[in-house]
């Protein structure tokens, strides 16, 4: 699959099977995040991989539009580091 045939196929998913995500799989998909760009390569990121199916329940508070989240098997949550992605040094 090239580029354009990725971007105008694309679909949001929101209905999920009920099947465990290998842990090498999810570790594969954060490390590819990690190779995203970012402003002088600070790379103010963090992830976090969620799995507990009690945890998920309660996603929608940190975001309301997520309701579809307590089905998932796993959800990564990107997180800013705020004192790097704002801190620059003259």
């Amino acid at each position: 699959m090239d580029l354009m045939e990725g971007i105008l196929t694309r679909r949001s998913v929101r209905k999920f099977q009920d099947k465990v995500i290998p842990k090498d799989v999810l570790e594969k998909v954060v490390e590819a995040g990690e190779y995203a760009p970012s402003a002088h390569n600070t790379q103010p990121w963090e992830f976090l991989i969620i799995q507990d199916k009690e945890k998920l329940k309660h996603f929608r508070v940190l975001q309301r539009s997520a309701l579809f989240a307590e089905n998932a098997a796993a959800v990564i949550l990107v997180c800013c580091r705020e004192d790097i992605a704002f801190h620059r040094e003259k």
